[in-house]
């Protein structure tokens, strides 16, 4: 696999069932930090993360209107007491077909980015 640096802040969520949590399939450095997620987390999104749940919830969002959806998450502190409050955006991808055992997999791509600060902009320039 070929790492580039735009492919550190894409997370890959899997929906199974719309009354379950969506689950991350893979998920690399920067979109789980910035989610406050472990390095390569896979498994269920945490509903105790306000903003894990939340990208649950945008999956089945994403999932039904078959189309990219933009969002802002909810803001948090981060330890240096700065407010961090990443954007995401999601796009549905081919869903994996009902077999006997499992019913469909609907698979979402997302791309987490950490907001630009103004004054981090205008000191900058």
């Amino acid at each position: 696999m070929i790492w580039h640096p735009w492919s550190m802040s894409l997370i890959l969520v899997e929906s199974r069932h719309r009354m379950k949590p969506a689950r991350s399939a893979e998920a690399f450095p920067v979109a789980t930090t910035l989610l406050r997620l472990p390095l390569f987390f896979r498994g269920a999104l945490p509903m105790d993360n306000c903003q894990a749940a939340e990208l649950s919830e945008m999956t089945r969002v994403v999932s039904m209107r078959r189309r990219m959806v933009r969002r802002i998450l909810s803001a948090r502190t981060r330890p240096d007491g700065s407010i961090c409050q990443p954007w995401v955006a999601g796009v549905p991808l081919m869903p994996i077909p009902a077999s006997f055992w499992n019913g469909p997999v609907e698979r979402v791509l997302f791309s987490v980015a950490a907001p630009v600060r103004v004054g981090a902009v205008k000191a900058a320039e």
